[in-house]
Parts: structure tokens; C-alpha cells; sequence
């Protein structure tokens, strides 16, 4: 009977280890998955800034361009290189 009954306790503080770490485990992961996520999104829009940066240089540029050939009445590069796109 002692042997069941310690049986069953073991079990049971088992259960309960499994359980606790399965829980640490999760919420160890829900904690990393937010800081990802929260740097995912900052990347995104980092990207997205540098994006738009480039399409105004590259409006600029052609801007520049275009004014510099009005101007001078040519239709080459203008000494500066122009739209390298």
C-alpha cells in the first residue's frame, strides 16, 4: 500500500514538474516572439525610410538632370553622372 500511494505522489509531483516547465517554457517563448517581433517591425520601418529615400534622390536626380539639359540644350550625362539607376 505504501508503495502505491508513493507511487501516485511521485506521479503527481511529476505531472506537476512537467506542467511547471511546459508553462516557464511558453512563456519564455511569448516573451522572445514579442521582442522579435517588436525588432521586425522597426526593421520594416527602417527599411521602408531608406525606400522613400532613395525615391526622392532618385526624383531629385532626374530633376537635376533634366534642368541641367534644358538649360545647356544637350541630351548626354551631365558632368555629375546623373541617374545612375
Amino acid at each position: 500500500m505504501g508503495t502505491v500511494i508513493g507511487f501516485v505522489a511521485l506521479s503527481a509531483f511529476a505531472a506537476f514538474m512537467v506542467r511547471f516547465g511546459y508553462r516557464f517554457a511558453m512563456d519564455k517563448l511569448s516573451r522572445e516572439q514579442t521582442a522579435i517581433n517588436i525588432q521586425r517591425d522597426t526593421l520594416r520601418a527602417e527599411w521602408f525610410a531608406l525606400e522613400q529615400a532613395r525615391r526622392v534622390n532618385d526624383v531629385f536626380y532626374q530633376a537635376r538632370t533634366a534642368l541641367h539639359n534644358e538649360a545647356t540644350g544637350q541630351t548626354s550625362r551631365p558632368p555629375w553622372g546623373g541617374n545612375q539607376s
